[in-house]
């Protein structure tokens, strides 16, 4: 692994010393556990990075029966729990009021599809809503506000635009933003009449997921755990996780709520 240094002790693996950037770090030791004097990393940081484990199929997948081990006891000790889930918008709120929304969202949605890409924002999480009951359900209004990643990023980013540009949406804007640290990739956020409406995340490696249908088209929704694995890697960025941690802890409770609740459901 790039960047990881292993110690061996009379030819015996014995420590794995890896190196992250400043910023990952910093917020890390900002929220580690300590005992006697020794810092350990945080639950939430070391949930995500199961769940980066689990979320990777051309992976290590021998690891997998450990690491779920390890997975159920922290969630035992340490429970995923957001706060004021209740008051918590999942989507991330527009400050100014953007013409045609429908259109918009429905045109933004069509172009992601039609490319490929993988969803794993609040469009995402409203699709496995439906495997929740009623009284649960996280019922998310049609809004152009998507997370999807993308084999080429920048190009996505570009077909969209090109398209709203088509439809005489002309105030769109494409920011690149340079990737924090490996659990983050390079991204690109979306602007129309600067307001986000998506951000596009280039991929490092291999993401699990489903597919499902919608109007007869194919759709990729990451799966539970490949979310999971990017929202909890999110709340150790300096980018307030893009919306506010609150918003994001909630929906990682809401998704493992999911999880555990149709784990065993075919």
């Amino acid at each position: 692994h790039e960047g990881t240094f292993k110690v061996f002790v009379n030819f015996i693996p014995v420590a794995d010393i890896t190196f992250i950037s400043p910023e990952f770090f910093n917020n890390i030791n900002k929220d580690a556990i300590v005992r006697d004097g020794i810092k350990y990393c945080p639950p939430n940081w070391l949930r995500g990075q199961m769940y980066k484990e689990l979320s990777r199929p051309a992976g290590d997948i021998a690891r997998w029966e450990k690491v779920m081990k390890r997975l159920i006891l922290i969630n035992k000790i340490y429970p995923l729990k957001g706060i004021h889930c209740d008051k918590i918008d999942y989507q991330r709120n527009m400050e100014n009021d953007v013409s045609d929304e429908a259109i918009l969202y429905k045109s933004v949605r069509d172009s992601f599809i039609n490319q490929g890409v993988v969803f794993f924002g609040g469009f995402a999480i409203n699709n496995y809503s439906k495997y929740m009951p009623a009284k649960l359900r996280k019922k998310l209004e049609n809004v152009p506000d998507f997370d999807v990643l993308a084999i080429d990023a920048k190009q996505c980013a570009t077909i969209v635009k090109e398209k709203l540009q088509r439809m005489k949406i002309n105030n769109v804007k494409i920011v690149k933003h340079k990737s924090p640290g490996e659990f983050i990739s390079e991204h690109y956020e979306l602007l129309v009449d600067k307001e986000t409406i998506a951000f596009i995340y280039q991929t490092n490696s291999c993401h699990s997921y489903n597919i499902l249908k919608l109007h007869n088209n194919k759709i990729k929704i990451a799966t539970i755990d490949t979310m999971l694995n990017l929202y909890l890697a999110s709340l150790y960025t300096d980018s307030d996780c893009y919306g506010g941690c609150d918003r994001i802890l909630c929906m990682c409770q809401f998704l493992f709520d999911v999880q555990q609740k149709n784990r065993l459901k075919q």
